[in-house]
């Protein structure tokens, strides 16, 4: 019994370390955001050093598959990265999954698009 002690002593601050790692540090790169989605409800977040709020917004329409969205709001963080919360008319195609936007050096956004529908999933790439 004694010598699972100094295991479990050097395993806390191991766990105390990775705990402080853990956070909410979000992506290093500026210019790439990653929102989740699920049946209308989008949430996410970005940096403004990388994309201002009307591309934010653009990138963000690209989830609703064909529909507009219904709503859009930003927050902003302590941090500087702002939060996205949106929500599609209608999610009659999708019904989960991640998209991700990043900054070419052309300036234009590349859209990916990973989701599921019916217990299948698929991914479509293009750059807006």
């Amino acid at each position: 019994m004694t010598a699972a002690r100094p295991a479990r002593a050097c395993l806390l601050p191991a766990l105390a370390v990775l705990a402080a790692c853990s956070g909410d540090a979000g992506p290093a790169d500026p210019g790439r955001f990653a929102l989740r989605f699920g049946e209308r409800e989008i949430e996410g977040r970005y940096d403004p050093a990388g994309f201002d709020s009307a591309e934010a917004r653009r990138a963000t329409a690209q989830v609703c598959a064909g529909t507009a969205l219904a709503r859009y709001e930003e927050t902003g963080r302590a941090d500087g990265r702002r939060d996205i919360a949106a929500a599609c008319e209608s999610f009659t195609k999708v019904n989960d999954g991640t998209a991700v936007f990043t900054r070419r050096d052309d300036g234009r956004i590349r859209v990916q698009i990973n989701s599921a529908l019916d217990g299948r999933s698929g991914s479509v790439s293009y750059d807006i």
